[in-house]
């Protein structure tokens, strides 16, 4: 019995076994009680060798209750980093597993097996916990390392600008995760917009299944194609030639970043990952109430922040790996950035000119559209005029919005100088940044 998160890395299983010729089954939602019945019949039987199957079908009354009639040689979780990960919030089920394994136990003797490519110590200690409970378990860990990824961080003001640089000089297929399904329309779109020849599509939870196994299709065929995906899409997914793995938003633990970003370069070749962080994220921290989460989402925001320890030294290091020799990451390279692409120009314009201009104002400066409303003000002839005009509007309107978010940039609501900007009570936001 194979336990597995996701439908679609089920049917995947399944096709594979059935190329190989394999004879399986699966135990799923919305199946026939005469569908379940049959399956049941050939484990029995001994005519079906593999069982797939999700932790809630498992637990589903009727799965249950047969569980204690069946005889299994082999108990396989796999991902089973998604106790940890999943088991505390919306998964609850994954939580129960070793239920199941007593049960199937007092039945028979088998060996239990849990798999996942993405472990800290904290993460080993809750799998063994939840699933082995006081039996001895073997820990044996391969080397994590994927030298063939090329790790970079970006701190960034504006997210829209950001993917559309990386996008212009990336090798694709490029996969681009997002933290919401909303996000991961709306960068597709913007993409669209940005890079009209280019196939781009987006994928989510949200889709139904006709739509997902389309896209899926597609984007593993394609050898040019740009996927905008949340979390849905990067587990267990293997197309072997993505060349670029983007997070648009900071994950919520290294292991989700680590099993994300193992999406590139499945075939050994050259592959690049690259995070984006950004003031948006630090408020998210502060918004998480659960001190786990938050401690793990900390763990991610540190990553993002260091400027000294080599990229993939630091993941490592959080997987209890040896120490080893970095073949690509931004530090070692000395590429690492420091401050968001364009604040320095913004900070330029606000310094001479604060608590003179207005937001709007600050914008048509940055711009440096020459309009009717930017004539009458004088504002052309103002230093700093037109400094970010290869900007969309929309782009520095973004980043404008993460300088007030981040208290770079304040505007009083009330008093002399109410609606004018000026500067804000600094934060420490990116490692190396000393604006005041």
């Amino acid at each position: 019995m194979v336990i597995l998160p996701l439908l679609s890395l089920l049917e995947d299983q399944l096709k594979k076994c059935r190329q190989f010729g394999l004879r399986a089954g699966v135990i799923r939602g919305g199946q026939s009680g005469e569908e379940r019945s049959r399956i049941f019949k050939e484990i029995r039987e001994g005519s079906i060798k593999i069982v797939f199957t999700t932790p809630e079908a498992l637990l589903n009354s009727p799965a249950w209750s047969n569980i204690d009639r069946l005889e299994f040689e082999h108990f396989v979780v796999d991902e089973a980093h998604c106790i940890s990960e999943w088991g505390s919030s919306f998964r609850p089920s994954y939580l129960r597993l070793g239920e199941i394994l007593k049960k199937v136990k007092s039945v028979r003797r088998c060996t239990v097996t849990a798999f996942t490519a993405t472990a800290t110590k904290a993460v080993l200690e809750t799998i063994r916990k939840n699933l082995f409970y006081d039996q001895e378990a073997h820990v044996v860990i391969g080397n994590p390392d994927r030298p063939n990824i090329h790790y970079r961080v970006l701190p960034i003001l504006s997210k829209s600008r950001a993917l559309e640089v990386i996008v212009r000089s990336a090798e694709r297929p490029i996969l681009i995760f997002g933290s919401s399904r909303q996000g991961a329309e709306l960068a597709s779109r913007s993409l669209i917009r940005k890079f009209p020849g280019f196939e781009i599509f987006f994928y989510h939870a949200g889709l139904n299944q006709d739509e997902r196994t389309k896209i899926e299709s597609w984007f593993l065929d394609s050898e040019q194609g740009i996927l905008t995906a949340t979390s849905a899409y990067g587990m267990g997914v293997d197309k072997p030639d993505i060349r670029t793995v983007i997070h648009a938003d900071v994950p919520p633990s290294i292991e989700s970043y680590l099993q994300e970003s193992g999406r590139a370069g499945r075939d050994g070749k050259p592959a690049k990952a690259v995070l984006l962080y950004s003031p948006g994220d630090f408020l998210h921290e502060r918004e998480l109430e659960d001190s786990l989460a938050r401690g793990r989402f900390s763990q991610m925001l540190l990553y993002a922040k260091e400027n000294k320890m080599c990229r993939r030294q630091y993941l490592l290091s959080l997987l209890g790996a040896p120490e080893v020799y970095c073949t690509g990451c931004d530090i070692c390279a000395g590429t690492a950035r420091l401050i968001p692409e364009g604040e320095q120009e913004i900070i330029d314009v606000v310094s001479r000119k604060k608590r003179i201009y207005t937001l709007r104002q600050i914008q048509q400066i940055l711009s440096g559209r020459a309009g009717y409303e930017v004539r009458r003000q004088n504002l052309h002839n103002i230093s700093g005029f037109g400094v970010l005009k290869d900007w969309d509007a929309e782009d520095i309107e973004e980043a404008l919005s993460a300088m007030i978010v981040s208290n770079r940039f304040y505007i009083p609501r009330t008093g002399f100088w109410r609606h004018y900007v000026t500067f804000g009570r600094q934060e420490v936001l990116w490692t190396g940044s000393t604006h005041s």
